[in-house]
């Protein structure tokens, strides 16, 4: 006969729960991911191995099933199955051989294709961590463990949100630990977890809330798990103010005092090659990432038993571009999923530096100038773009290539700048910060201003957005 955790009292319930935490501790994946009572989540086979790396399980290296792997020998998208050990899945999935026992992992990186369950394990887990250490220790000033989730908008944030909430509220004994305070809303909720340790009863009260990815969002709070979902995108996203590398700094002292008890996970499908995912990414390809970190980068077949071979190949005819960033997991230059090569080309005129004005009498056109300098192994560039009927035409596009023996003679460039600038009748001109000072000073000779723009990430988000609009 099944207990009706509903029905038992307080201590009842403390007892049991206590008893439940021994068994989930010494496995969390069959006592409390899988378990019917708890989250009654089944994870694919290559979900499992990630699992089983995070919760410092040993890999199975003799019992082998079946994962989906590219087929690159014919020249077109297919897949076939081939059957993997835990341990060879793991060097497929980490590029790097298996090692055990190793270091926690408290530093996850998934960098999976869409629909690779990236956001569940990531729940799961958060849910296991939270309701499994006793917080309380840790905390000096603060009523909570904070479970942070943060994404570049907060309606992104609140799908995680609610999938752990739904995990929770479908499980009759970790139902009984949301607790009825005023602060449960829609974007948080609070639990309060009984510890039973050397015979004292002591509770544990974590915080579960969203928020928009931001260094705002994360001041004045004790992180014990943090959740950056969706993290390649964020520097994507026009509405935000920090990039990713200035949040995640801003972090740190939040999650520091709960020492290796802090868990930060970094999920995201692949943007451009760009940020703190990337970063990462390559640093763990040299070996030079701390050995707390576990970076997994797969595609969506890996991790995905349930989609078919034929649902991939439909999507990569549909759009082979954002197919390798979408499903194949894949880094890819920032200009790749942004437009088309053909888009490109159709606005290129062949063999032309140079067009001339318009009539300004008939045409209203708003000219811009700027420079990319460089003086040694690569080229010192000038252009001239100009804003007429809606529409963006670059006008002049001139280069000046010096070596190392011999450099781009700057007065040169100049007097050939002006000359150019004269006949649009600019005298104001952009350029970054590379040499700025002394470049103005030449300029200034020659009747020019230079004006700096900084190339931030701020700045650069600027630019992508305003040229994709």
């Amino acid at each position: 006969m099944k207990t009706d955790i509903s029905k038992l009292r307080e201590p009842e319930f403390i007892k049991l729960f206590n008893a439940a935490l021994i068994k989930i501790k010494e496995d969390p994946i069959e006592n409390f991911i899988k378990a019917p009572g708890f989250l009654n989540f089944t994870p694919t086979f290559s979900q499992n191995t990630i699992l089983k790396v995070i919760f410092n399980q040993k890999l199975d290296s003799i019992k082998k099933e079946e994962v989906f792997i590219e087929d690159s020998s014919t020249g077109v998208f297919g897949l076939y199955k081939e059957k993997l050990t835990e341990v060879e899945l793991y060097k497929l999935l980490t590029r790097e051989e298996y090692k055990f026992p190793h270091e926690v992992k408290n530093k996850i990186n998934l960098i999976l294709g869409r629909r690779a369950g990236k956001s569940t394990m990531t729940a799961a887990l958060a849910i296991c961590f939270s309701i499994i250490t006793n917080y309380k220790p840790y905390l000096k000033k603060h009523p909570y463990a904070t479970v942070l989730i943060l994404s570049h908008s907060r309606d992104f944030s609140e799908e995680i949100l609610d999938l752990i909430k739904s995990f929770i509220e479908n499980s009759p004994i970790l139902s009984r630990l949301l607790t009825n305070s005023k602060k449960n809303r829609q974007t948080a909720f609070n639990l309060r977890i009984p510890f039973i340790e050397e015979r004292e009863l002591s509770y544990s009260n974590v915080m579960i809330r969203v928020g928009a990815a931001s260094k705002k969002t994360t001041r004045g709070k004790a992180i014990s798990v943090l959740i950056c979902d969706e993290i390649a995108h964020w520097n994507l996203s026009e509405n935000s103010v920090d990039s990713d590398i200035d949040i995640i700094r801003a972090v740190r002292p939040s999650l520091a005092q709960f020492k290796d008890k802090a868990y930060t996970f970094k999920l995201s499908s692949p943007s451009i090659k760009y940020g703190v995912l990337y970063n990462e990414y390559e640093l763990s390809l040299k070996k030079e990432l701390p050995s707390d970190y576990f970076v997994v980068k797969a595609p969506t077949w890996v991790m995905n038993n349930f989609l078919d071979s034929k649902h991939f190949e439909e999507e990569y005819k549909l759009d082979p571009t954002g197919f390798a960033s979408e499903y194949r997991g894949d880094f890819v230059d920032s200009i790749s999923n942004f437009t088309s090569p053909e888009h490109v080309d159709s606005c290129v005129v062949s063999g032309v530096t140079e067009f001339e004005p318009e009539n300004s009498d008939k045409i209203e056109v708003s000219y811009v100038a700027a420079i990319d300098a460089a003086f040694k192994g690569d080229k010192f560039a000038f252009t001239i773009v100009g804003y007429l009927r809606g529409r963006v035409k670059q006008y002049v596009l001139e280069v000046w290539e010096g070596t190392k023996d011999e450099p781009v003679k700057i007065y040169e460039v100049v007097e050939q700048i002006r000359k150019i600038c004269k006949k649009f009748d600019i005298t104001k001109i952009f350029a970054d910060q590379y040499a700025f000072q002394p470049l103005k000073e030449i300029f200034e000779k020659y009747e020019l201003n230079l004006e700096e723009r900084s190339f931030t990430n701020t700045f650069k988000k600027k630019i992508f957005f305003n040229l994709k609009k």
